[in-house]
Parts: structure tokens; C-alpha cells; sequence
């Protein structure tokens, strides 16, 4: 679950006066965020500062854990906690959190209240004047270790003036309707509202149903917001996650502890600190101490360096690079990376020149997909010295002068330990001498002719391999990749769902051996290699810090807190897109491999096996087109209007189907004319700017819509059957799918081919 992550209902605000408007208008969101929690971080601690003191004062002492102090708020109609933070924006600048000459609260809870404060403002609740209302159904989801405290923070602060907040379970045996509260749903006993509970008292729904009717509004403290029922998690209006601690609920408890900065924002490394429990953190913040030496204790505990290996340890070593015949997902780059180094060897041996040797390569690829890893792989593999560094490092070096003797330095080093490998990172920041700008063109042209120089100058490099490396090789100057140069530009694709499985177990070594990666691999489809090693170390450092052997539930707990959670609302808008791709892929005999909600990294999609043949026919363009169409076609035939679903990015359905209806008419002779106008890659600018190629493309489309609605309309059927599966189960794989259309009348795919004709 990952920190203060919120679904809220819209939210009016309060008027504003011109004053204030004026004065929020001058800060810069993040700063008017910080502000705002700030402001309802002080009001909470100075509420529950006031509660603790009365219980103190009560019971004669008081405890430093947070299931042992009870706020409850049923003794009276006190002031609660005001969260419209509108109308007095600079009213309490620079006001302590705490009266300091008060008795302090607990670290343990401050924390908490800190997570909540953020949670609060982060999901808009601060805009107001009451987070609990008639009607209202509120969700924090927290661990268990932190529900005692939230359960506190709402009853001391966050129910109005004259309400009583009383749990499901007392208010079932005692329940008359006395005006106004809040009801209180918790993971235990009759009140608990999740999904594999739900059969065994499912009075809990009729119940919540009740109060809702009443006009109670309803609390509801869980675990796994996802566990809910279906119901359950539909009613709610406002979802705050408070998972993990973050920098800024540290700052805020140290502040409010000692009236002064942290300081360690710098040192604190977030990862290890959401990997630690709150418990965990309030053992290094005592009440009553020195500032310096809780300062000191935080960053032994939190810093980068408290979690790396001691020296002499038996994991203190550093783990060389894989080997190239190792290295998964890197397809064409890693026959290349084969290749060279048998050809070094024969080169080693006398028995080729360096001619006839591939001297000079570019990769290219979206960040993550492990172009530095190769380049390791590949010299460590190749018994090349690595000389590594980076267009930007040489930038940083000052002028041009100090630029080029940058530049003749690292290739210096090359030479003089040949054999080696020279990888230059972020090669396009070099720059292109085909769109130079006016005020920098003398220093791009310089900056790339001492690259070519060093390349293929008058000084030899021979034994010197040199690899670049970009996210975007269309920027390259045309003469880097000439012969003897960087002759070689090769893509490293984002690793399919095969090669993530394989990466996943390169990472999990010996770990996890007896489970099938194979789902998991299907939840990361769309990630990088990169993404999966931040994956596993995440997962190994949360069972450390628990004390654990990793286990395949750490796995999937990790797994889930990255999945998009969706309202019921927007899982079925996007389960009946999704349908409609697949059952029109379908109708054309093509397959559907999976279909997915739940994707932490392509969000929702439909992976159907759509590629083209080698010599495509008009039938073929248009079968893509349609399936391309489908989903938003499906919207309006099951839902009656469509979504943003299919338009946005270039990515997506609109954009794709309108290139390649623009292909089809200019570069390919499968529109309405003959005529070749321009080559397929300059389909999509020639799009933007012809208002009659805009026409011709708009009609295509409305046509193919036109047929695939007819498609759609006589199959209400298994579309909506399809469309149900997935919003309820959020995946379905290849078997699933073909058992839900089984019954589907296809006809002959061929004749639905010949019928997109006529």
C-alpha cells in the first residue's frame, strides 16, 4: 500500500476573499501543499495535545503507545478540528505545533498524526470544513500496528461539534436513532466489511445501508482497502492510504517535538524509511531529549549508509557484472555484444585486423531497459578495460576548451589500455549540426567535431570499442553513424513478459525457487529491467526490517500496492473498452492473449496477437483498424457514451488508427487514391497539416466505426459477459477468454475480412 494515495468525491470550496485568493495566488503549489499540511498537522496535534493532558490529568499518567491512549470524544460536544483552511490561510504563520510548556504527545502518535494530516490535505479533504458529514463514507486504510491511533486522531479531532463516534459493533446491540454520528467499521468482529468475510455476516452491508439512510456518516478503518466487498468499496467518497512515513511526517514530528528543523532531508534515504515500521522510528524519537542526539540517532538509523554491507562481511563484496551469455531481454544487442567478442578473440590472435572488426555501436531505448548494464556485461565479457562516462560529464567540465580536453582525456585512457571499451552515456546531449540553434551553434559544431576527431582522427584508435548510449537516437548527428564510426544503432526493447520472468529470477538468485513467476511477470508487463530490481530490492528490504524470510506474500503485497485502484464506476467503464477490442479481435480469428485492469505498468489493456503480414491487404489494414476502434465503440454501445479511454497520447487508439488510416492513403495505395505522396514514417505530420487528408481519415474511421458497431450491437451477449469477468477478477488469461466467447457466432473471419470491403 503506498502512502496517501486518494479517491475523492468533488469537493466545494468555500468562499474566498479577494485578499486571500490574491494571497494563495502568489505560492507555488507544492509550497501552498506544505502550508496546508502544516496548518492541519498543528490543529490536530494541539487537539489531541489537549486530550492527552485531560486523560493525564484523569487517570493519573498516561501511556506511550498508541493502543493504550483513548480519545474518545463521547464525553462531550466538544470543538472539533476545523479543516477549512481558506479562510485564515496566513493566520497562524510560524504557530507552534504544541504548546511547549504542555505535556508533550507521544512521538509514536505525533507520527501518525502527521500521516493523516498529509492524507487530509493531499485528498482534498482540507478543503472542507468537515471531513465527517451526513451521508459520507470515509476509508482510511492503515496497518494495524497504526489503526488504535487513527481510530484516536477522529474521535479527539475529525467528528463535528455534538456527534458521537461509536463502533459498528456497539451500535448493532444498542442502535436508536439519536441524531447524527459516525459509525465505525474496523477489520474485526461484526463490523468487518471485507470480501471473504462478507458471506459469513452479511448484515455488515444491510447495516452500513442503514446508516447511510439515518444520515450517519461512516468511518471505515482497514488494512486492504481492496479487501472490501465490491459494495463496500464502491459506497466510499474519500479513500486515504497512510502505508508508510514519509520525509515530510518525520520533519513535522521532530518539529513538533523539539520547535526546530530536522535537518536531515538530505541523509534521510526514503526507502529505508518506509521499509521501517512507526514503532520503529519512535524508538529514536524520545520526549524530553536533547535535539542533537535524536538528530544523531535518526540518521544512524535512516541513512544511505546505515543499510550497506560492513566491510569484511560476507555480502560486503562487490557483485560483478552478468555475464553477456546471461544477460535476458537485450535481443539484438546481445548477439552483437556474441559476436564482438569472438571476433576480439580472433583479433587477439592475429588472425583478423581491426578493420574487419565492428568498432563503434549505438543503443537505444527508453530509460531502465539496462544500456549501462550492457556496456558492463559486454567489457567484462570481452576482457575490455571500461572506460565509462557521459556526454553531460564532460559539459559540466566548464568551456568549450575544458569540454574537449574532457573528451580527449577519457579517449587517451582508452588507447593507452587498449583493449577497451569506451561507453559514452547520454550521447544525444552531444547535439546535431542539422538543427543547430542560433545563440550555442559555434559550441555544438566545435563539440562534435572533437567527437569526430577522437572517432576517426588522425590519432588511431585501435583496440577501442566505443558504445553510446540515448533515449533518443533520432537526434543523433548524421555523421556519428557513419562507416568506421558508430556504423551501428541497436534498440534494446522494454523486456517482454517472458524475458521479466527471467529477469525476476536473475534478481531472486536462490530466493523464491518453488513458485511460478509467470503471473508476476504479467502484473510487471511494461516495465524495465530496472523496475524489476527496484522491485526485488524493495521487497527484500520490508522482509528484513520485519525480521522475515522473504516469502512469495512479500512479493504480492509489493505487487499490489502498485496496482491502480479504480472506483467500481471506472473499473466497468474500462472492463467494457477492453471487451470490445477482445471480442472483435475475436470475430477476426485473432488471438487474445490476456486481458488486464490491473497493470501496474500499461494500466488497462487487451494484448491481442494483431501483427502484420508481410504484404497486408486492405482487408488486413482495416481488420486493425477496427479493433483499434472497438473499445470505444463497445462504450457506446453498452454504456451509451464514450470516454477518454481511446484518445490521449500517441499511443493510443485514436492516434494509432488515425496514422495508419493516413498510411493506408498516402504511402500505401490502399485509399482512395493510387497515388504515393509520402513515405509511411511522414504519415502522422502530414496529418496534422493536410485538411483534406484530415477528411479522408475522419470518414475512414466513421465507416469502420459504423461496421463495428453493427459487430458489437448483435453481440450485446458475450460482450457484456466478458465486460463482467474482467471488472470483477481485473485479469483474465488466454483460457478464460476463449471459454467466455465459446458460444460467440463468429461466421467465417474471412467473410467479416471481405465484409469491412463493401
Amino acid at each position: 500500500m503506498t502512502s496517501a494515495s486518494v479517491t475523492v468525491e468533488p469537493v466545494v470550496d468555500a468562499p474566498e476573499s479577494d485578499a486571500v485568493q490574491a494571497r494563495l495566488a502568489r505560492k507555488a503549489p507544492e509550497a501552498r501543499r506544505k502550508a496546508r499540511i502544516d496548518k492541519v498537522f498543528g490543529r490536530l496535534a494541539r487537539r489531541l495535545q489537549r486530550r492527552v493532558n485531560a486523560e493525564a490529568d484523569l487517570a493519573g499518567h498516561y501511556s506511550n503507545r498508541i493502543n493504550r491512549v483513548d480519545l474518545s470524544s463521547e464525553d462531550g460536544p466538544e470543538d472539533q478540528v476545523d479543516l477549512d483552511l481558506q479562510d485564515d490561510e496566513d493566520a497562524s504563520a510560524g504557530e507552534p505545533f504544541l504548546d511547549r510548556d504542555a505535556l508533550l504527545l507521544p512521538p509514536v502518535l505525533t507520527m501518525v498524526t502527521a500521516a493523516v494530516a498529509r492524507a487530509i490535505v493531499d485528498a482534498d479533504a482540507g478543503k472542507a470544513t468537515r471531513l465527517f458529514r451526513p451521508a459520507r463514507v470515509v476509508a482510511f486504510e492503515a496497518p494495524e500496528s497504526w489503526q488504535e491511533g487513527v481510530e484516536s486522531i477522529i474521535k479527539a479531532c475529525l467528528v463535528p461539534q455534538g456527534w458521537k463516534a461509536r463502533e459498528h459493533a456497539y451500535l448493532r446491540s444498542h442502535y436508536r436513532h439519536s441524531g447524527p454520528g459516525v459509525a465505525l467499521f474496523k477489520d474485526s468482529g461484526p463490523g468487518d466489511l471485507r470480501s471473504k468475510d462478507i458471506d459469513e455476516d452479511g448484515s455488515a452491508l444491510s447495516w452500513l445501508a442503514l446508516y447511510l439512510h439515518e444520515r450517519y456518516a461512516i468511518c471505515i478503518i482497514t488494512e486492504d482497502f481492496d479487501a472490501l466487498a465490491e459494495e463496500a468499496g464502491a459506497a466510499c467518497d474519500v479513500v486515504m492510504s497512510l502505508g508508510t512515513l514519509e520525509v515530510e511526517d518525520l520533519e513535522r514530528t521532530f518539529r513538533a517535538l523539539h520547535d526546530r528543523e530536522l535537518g536531515l532531508a538530505e541523509a534521510v534515504d526514503p526507502e529505508i524509511l518506509r521499509s521501517k515500521s512507526v514503532f520503529e522510528i519512535g524508538t529514536a524519537m524520545r520526549e524530553r531529549e536533547a535535539p542533537a542526539r535524536t538528530r544523531a540517532r535518526l540518521r544512524r538509523m535512516l541513512s544511505a549508509s546505515a543499510s550497506a554491507p560492513k566491510t569484511g562481511s560476507k555480502s560486503g563484496g562487490k557483485t560483478g557484472p552478468i555475464p553477456l551469455e546471461e544477460l535476458i531481454g537485450y535481443g539484438e544487442a546481445r548477439t552483437w555484444g556474441l559476436d564482438l567478442a569472438l571476433d576480439l578473440a580472433a583479433y587477439r590472435k592475429g588472425e583478423v585486423s581491426w578493420e574487419d572488426l565492428d568498432r563503434g555501436l549505438v543503443l537505444a531505448g527508453p530509460p531502465g531497459v539496462g544500456k549501462t548494464r550492457f556496456a558492463a556485461s559486454l567489457a567484462a565479457s570481452c576482457g575490455l578495460h571500461l572506460v565509462a562516462t557521459s556526454a553531460a560529464a564532460w559539459q559540466a567540465c566548464g568551456h568549450l576548451g575544458d569540454y574537449l580536453r574532457a573528451m580527449r582525456r577519457d579517449f587517451d585512457e582508452a588507447r593507452r589500455k587498449a583493449p577497451s571499451l569506451l561507453f559514452i552515456d547520454e550521447i544525444d546531449a552531444v547535439g546535431s549540426r542539422t538543427n543547430l540553434q542560433t545563440h550555442n551553434s559555434d559550441y555544438v559544431r566545435m563539440a562534435i567535431n572533437g567527437l569526430l576527431e577522437q572517432l576517426d582522427g588522425f590519432e588511431a584508435r585501435e583496440g577501442v570499442i566505443v558504445v553510446g548510449a540515448t533515449n533518443n537516437p533520432g537526434v543523433l548527428d548524421p555523421a556519428l553513424l557513419r562507416p568506421g564510426r558508430l556504423e551501428k544503432v541497436i534498440e534494446i526493447p522494454l523486456p517482454d513478459e517472458e524475458d521479466l520472468a527471467g529477469i525476476l529470477r536473475q534478481y531472486l538468485k536462490e530466493d523464491l525457487l518453488d513458485i511460478d513467476l509467470d503471473r508476476t511477470a504479467r502484473f510487471l508487463s511494461g516495465a524495465s529491467g530496472a523496475d524489476v530490481e527496484a522491485l526485488v530490492r524493495t521487497v527484500r528490504a520490508r522482509a528484513r526490517r520485519a525480521g522475515e524470510r522473504l516469502s512469495e506474500r512479500h512479493l504480492q503485497d509489493e505487487l499490489l500496492k502498485r496496482t491502480p485502484r479504480y472506483t467500481a464506476e471506472e473499473k466497468w467503464q474500462m472492463a467494457v473498452h477492453e471487451a470490445g477490442h477482445a471480442l472483435v479481435a475475436n470475430l477476426f480469428g485473432l488471438k487474445v492473449y490476456r486481458m488486464s485492469l490491473v497493470s501496474p505498468e500499461t494500466g488497462p489493456h487487451a494484448f491481442v496477437g494483431m501483427g502484420f503480414s508481410a504484404v497486408p491487404t486492405v482487408a488486413d489494414v482495416d481488420m486493425h483498424l477496427a479493433v483499434l476502434l472497438a473499445g470505444r465503440v463497445a462504450e457506446e454501445v453498452l454504456n451509451g457514451m464514450a470516454s477518454t479511454a481511446a484518445g490521449g497520447p500517441r499511443e493510443s487508439d485514436l492516434a494509432r488508427a488515425s496514422i495508419l488510416a493516413a498510411m493506408q492513403e498516402i504511402s500505401c495505395g490502399l485509399g482512395t487514391s493510387l497515388l504515393w505522396r509520402e513515405p509511411p514514417e511522414k504519415a502522422e505530420a502530414r496529418l496534422a497539416t493536410d485538411p483534406l487528408l484530415q477528411n479522408k481519415v475522419r470518414f475512414r474511421l466513421e465507416e469502420i466505426a459504423h461496421l463495428v458497431r453493427g459487430m458489437l450491437s448483435t453481440r450485446m451477449q458475450p460482450l457484456y459477459r466478458l465486460a463482467a469477468f474482467l471488472a470483477h477478477r481485473g485479469e483474465l488469461g488466454e483460457e478464460q477468454i476463449a471459454k467466455l466467447l465459446s458460444d460467440v457466432d463468429c461466421g467465417s473471419s474471412d467473410a467479416l475480412r471481405r465484409s469491412l470491403l463493401h
